[in-house]
């Protein structure tokens, strides 16, 4: 009878209270879900009896605290769903007793603020969602204590920036969703310092997100999945990311400006087929496909073979000349040594020789000329 069963569905009820060994009947449950009912009182023994449970919907109530002395009689519990409550802070310790907890989510759980210690305990922890909440900045002190947490969802909260090292410890994470963060305006370089085995990024719908910063998303040598859809963004840098190693790439849905720097992107959207990427800017290009684009219209004048062909001979031309000159140089060494060697006889031959004129004819030995002058007579003028 009831004592094998192992799935209880209760969602949708009108329950508003749970009592004492509620379930002690039914020691072989392994999923229960009392969401989208009116609890707002558990009692600290109402779980007694259920040490195979798994899996607790108590997601969609009326619950002002977090449950915590009701959690030491569920060992086993693996998944945990306490969102849309109205929780609005977490204490420390806030889910003790659960040391196998694999999955927390406390979405829309109305949280404003999360305490250091909330998440001690959660050792083997590898999921977690804190979306849809007020927290105004990313909690990453609180978030290092997780440190084999391989998913984390963070948006529609209040933040406006990723700071730098904002998740420090998270040397696990492989995927990190920030959706829907209405007030989020920069990702800062170095955001994902620690976080080298990310594997998926989705940063998406957030509506005033136009920066981010050169280098934030660097050294992710494993990032493989990248989401950057319905931001804010009117450019991308080639650097931002290592693009083609990615094996999915969505960047549609953003005001994009196209001209001569988004080639490259245009050049990599034709060669994967990726997502459907509109111009927004000039007015010219406006709801056009960039890969459908081309290079003449984004303004790249020296976009082609010829350009390139021209710069590449020129190239050649100069290295080619500069080989000629050195090997004839080598060549002929002797004989430019023997000519530069006779210049500087001949220049020092002609200085000695200077040197004897001068000594020659110096100015003590240079005779003197007297010319005696003539005495003039007088030539008689006849009157007439």
């Amino acid at each position: 009878g009831l004592r094998r069963l192992t799935v209880l569905n209760l969602r949708g009820n009108f329950l508003e209270d749970l009592p004492d060994k509620l379930f002690s009947a039914l020691p072989q449950l392994e999923e229960l879900d009392l969401g989208q009912n009116r609890i707002n009182r558990i009692d600290s023994t109402a779980f007694l009896g259920l040490n195979s449970l798994r899996v607790l919907y108590l997601d969609d109530n009326q619950l002002k605290v977090v449950p915590t002395p009701c959690f030491p009689l569920l060992g086993s519990l693996a998944e945990l769903h306490v969102g849309l409550n109205a929780f609005t802070i977490l204490p420390d310790d806030a889910f003790k007793g659960l040391n196998r907890l694999t999955i927390l989510n406390l979405s829309g759980a109305g949280l404003l603020n999360i305490s250091d210690n909330a998440f001690r305990g959660l050792q083997v922890l590898r999921e977690l969602v804190i979306t849809d909440n007020r927290l105004k900045k990313v909690p990453t002190k609180q978030l290092s204590l997780l440190n084999r947490l391989e998913e984390l969802a963070i948006g529609q909260n209040d933040f406006t920036t990723l700071e730098m090292d904002g998740f420090k410890g998270l040397v696990n994470l492989m995927k990190l969703d920030i959706t829907g963060a209405s007030l989020l305006e920069k990702v800062e370089k170095g955001a994902l310092t620690e976080n080298l085995n990310l594997e998926t990024l989705i940063l998406s719908s957030n509506k005033k997100l136009a920066s981010v910063e050169e280098g934030s998303l660097a050294g992710l040598p494993n990032l493989r999945e990248l989401t950057l859809r319905d931001n804010a963004f009117k450019t991308f840098s080639e650097s931002l990311v290592a693009w083609p190693e990615l094996r999915k790439l969505d960047v549609s849905e953003n005001p994009l400006d196209c001209n001569c720097k988004l080639l490259w992107l245009r050049e990599l959207l034709v060669r994967r087929n990726a997502s459907q990427v509109l111009c927004a800017q000039p007015t010219s290009l406006k709801d056009k496909s960039l890969k459908n684009v081309s290079p003449d219209d984004l303004g790249c004048a020296l976009h082609g073979p010829w350009p390139h062909a021209i710069i590449g001979g020129v190239c050649g031309a100069v290295v080619a000349f500069t080989a000629l000159l050195v090997i004839i140089i080598y060549r002929y060494r002797l004989r430019v040594r023997d000519a530069f060697k006779d210049y500087k006889w001949n220049k020092r031959a002609m200085a000695r020789k200077e040197h004897e004129y001068q000594k020659t004819f110096s100015d003590d030995e240079v005779p003197n000329y007297i010319i005696p002058q003539q005495t003039l007579r007088t030539i008689p003028v006849t009157e007439l």
